[in-house]
């Protein structure tokens, strides 16, 4: 089977895209993929049966000043460039567009990606000669996005699916900005049309599923991240008399106040319990103040992560949080949390706090799969129950692992994939 996908960022274990679609495809027997990548940068991972195309903002720009200079270029592993100046430049103004939410940066992308020459025979030729079965497609939000995955699909028209993982369509969302708005309508008929094009979608959440089938009128199939449950699960058999929490992951979309919270209600309730919280996020002096003044909280910084698994075997209680704010609360409320479940794999009590309305949190309260708090004036109960009950833990740490060996086998989504797969090649 041969898959063609596109993506923003470059395949790469240390990225959010790398680490979900390795984990999607990563074992599957008898796949070629035919990765088209739209950033500078180098793919890194261990999968051998990739093959890389890439185009960057940086070859489009090089192009307009001089049309002698490509764009597009096949990556191999032995030509691949260490320095990558062009894709680290690339990658630094995207992260400060992220961090100061200026929409200049992603107007002045879309208007480069417009006025490019990127719909060129270099593209034309990849695609032809890779001769895809299916083309898997992540849906994004991103003009220049849908604009590369409607010229790639009609080069050599094939079926074709999407991976709709975020709500990248909905007006269901919360903003005083009326250049969110802006953005928003106007990126919405560019999603529909490469929706349009798609057989079916495949959604992260229950909730993503109900939304997206009533909103493309297209069939959804809940695929959620998998992990490994082979073998007997490791659970703990002698917890810490000072219950250890903690949090491993982004404090983006306001977690960080959802953890603070936790640790003011450990500090309220006379102490018992630590919170160690492990994230590459950089936060401001304002919060690390804050979070100084609890003594709970215990914040740790950024860790390799190969160390994360020995840290969520340490503890007793892993936790996962949501904002209860409305704008946030909206952002993810399709979306599922990838750590999830490898927490699960962990063999450890899950204490998950948010809105029922976020995806993750509905996820873990229709499956049993956690303690779950959506309630904050719970919270401090929930805590005191943690801390004082040793078979409140071994119940939730089981009903953990049962939840993900029964959701997220990787073995059974890739082995649902493939067939599902096959099944659309042969459709006629």
């Amino acid at each position: 089977m041969k898959l063609l996908i596109v993506s923003d960022y470059p395949w790469n274990k240390n990225n959010s895209f790398g680490k979900v679609f390795s984990d999607l495809f990563g074992g599957i027997d008898d796949l070629e993929i035919l990765n088209i990548y739209c950033m500078g940068g180098n793919p890194n991972t261990e999968m051998t049966n990739i093959k890389y195309f890439q185009i960057s903002m940086g070859q489009i720009v090089a192009n307009l000043k001089n049309k002698k200079n490509p764009v597009g270029k096949i990556i191999e592993p032995e030509n691949l460039d260490e320095k990558d100046e062009m894709g680290k430049t690339e990658t630094k103004w995207m992260n400060v567009a992220r961090k100061t939410h200026l929409r200049i940066f992603s107007w002045g992308r879309n208007f480069i990606w417009r006025i490019g020459r990127w719909r060129n025979q270099n593209l034309i030729d990849v695609v032809k000669e890779f001769n895809a079965d299916v083309m898997f497609t992540p849906i994004y939000r991103m003009p220049y996005m849908n604009w590369v995955h409607q010229f790639v699909a009609k080069i050599q028209p094939v079926k074709m699916v999407g991976y709709y993982g975020d709500d990248n369509y909905s007006l269901h969302q919360f903003s005083l900005n009326p250049f969110f708005w802006i953005d928003r309508l106007t990126q919405r008929g560019k999603v529909r049309r490469t929706v349009k094009m798609c057989e079916y979608l495949y959604v992260v959440s229950e909730v993503g599923k109900e939304c997206a089938e009533r909103w493309f009128k297209k069939p959804c199939v809940i695929m959620a991240n998998g992990n490994v449950f082979d073998g007997e699960p490791t659970f703990k058999t002698e917890y810490n008399k000072e219950r250890k929490l903690v949090f491993t992951g982004n404090l983006g979309n306001h977690r960080w106040e959802e953890l603070l919270r936790i640790g003011r209600a450990i500090d309220k309730i006379g102490g018992g319990m630590t919170l160690d919280i492990y994230s590459a996020s950089q936060l401001k002096k304002s919060i690390l103040k804050k979070y100084k003044k609890c003594k709970a909280i215990d914040f740790k910084g950024k860790v390799p992560y190969t160390e994360i698994e020995r840290i969520q075997r340490e503890c007793d209680v892993l936790v996962h949080v949501e904002s209860f704010r409305l704008k946030e609360r909206l952002a993810v409320r399709e979306s599922f949390s990838t750590k999830i479940v490898g927490q699960m794999v962990a063999c450890r009590p899950q204490l998950a706090v948010g809105d029922a309305r976020c995806g993750s949190i509905d996820h873990l309260l229709r499956h049993d799969g956690a303690i779950v708090v959506t309630d904050k004036k719970q919270l401090e109960q929930t805590l005191i129950k943690i801390r004082d009950d040793d078979a409140y833990l071994d119940e939730y740490a089981k009903k953990g692992w049962e939840c993900g060996k029964k959701l997220h086998n990787r073995s059974e989504i890739q082995q649902n994939l493939k067939k599902e797969l096959n099944e659309l090649i042969e459709k006629k």
